[in-house]
């Protein structure tokens, strides 16, 4: 693993980081994605044996510390930490596939690059949020923490993190998606979800909105669609 650089950096090093919980049987199919990248860590907790299997693999409880359903901003977090926090560096999460070709044009350290995601039904999805599905961004561009450590569940910390951009451009590429969209917040199959409607009534909802929307869309923010 880590035996190639992603290509449009002309050699320098890229790291990545996939979150992998309960997704080994989806992992097994995309990590060939760690072929483009110097190094990947895997991010999983300690009940994931069959995850726990792959090299370069860091463990922690940080998902489910003080009652969270699966907090993953407090697990990025840690995995920034282990990893390094310089250069570029890709997030994924393990029902990604990223395409065989990663030839990318020059990039923008302070901008947020995500890329449109094919689900299985063959459509395209582009989320105005910037979602934390595929992120691709330079350590320079803020300061440590990057991701909210508050929520009980996936899908505010990334969220929050790519409101903290105020230049954000989807890339000249697609990623597959494997399985459904907004469905595994709380960790897979985690019936918790079935409360929460797109994550209307999760906690730390209300509060992340006000944080975006005073980001997106603010004078002098710059998002591509």
């Amino acid at each position: 693993m880590g035996n190639y650089r992603f290509r449009r950096h002309h050699g320098d090093p890229t790291k990545s980081i996939v979150i992998c919980v309960d997704y080994a049987d989806h992992l097994a199919k995309t990590i060939v994605n760690a072929r483009h990248f110097s190094e990947t860590l895997i991010v999983t907790a300690p009940h994931d044996a069959a995850t726990r299997e792959y090299p370069n693999t860091y463990v922690t409880d940080a998902f489910y510390r003080n009652g969270a359903h699966f907090n993953k901003g407090a697990a990025m977090e840690e995995a920034f930490n282990v990893i390094g926090r310089a250069g570029w560096i890709c997030t994924w999460d393990a029902d990604i596939l990223l395409p065989d070709d990663l030839q990318l044009p020059e990039l923008d350290p302070w901008t947020l690059y995500s890329a449109p995601r094919r689900m299985d039904d063959g459509a395209i999805s582009r989320e105005w949020g910037f979602p934390g599905y595929f992120h691709i961004f330079n350590a320079i561009a803020h300061a440590p923490p990057w991701y909210d450590v508050t929520f009980k569940h996936a899908g505010g910390g990334d969220g929050y993190f790519a409101s903290r951009f105020a230049k954000r451009e989807y890339l000249p590429i697609e990623v597959r998606h494997f399985g459904p969209r907004d469905t595994n917040w709380c960790g897979r199959d985690n019936p918790v979800m079935a409360e929460m409607i797109a994550g209307r009534d999760a906690d730390g909802a209300a509060v992340w909105n006000e944080r975006v929307n005073d980001r997106i869309g603010s004078p002098g923010s710059d998002f591509r669609l």
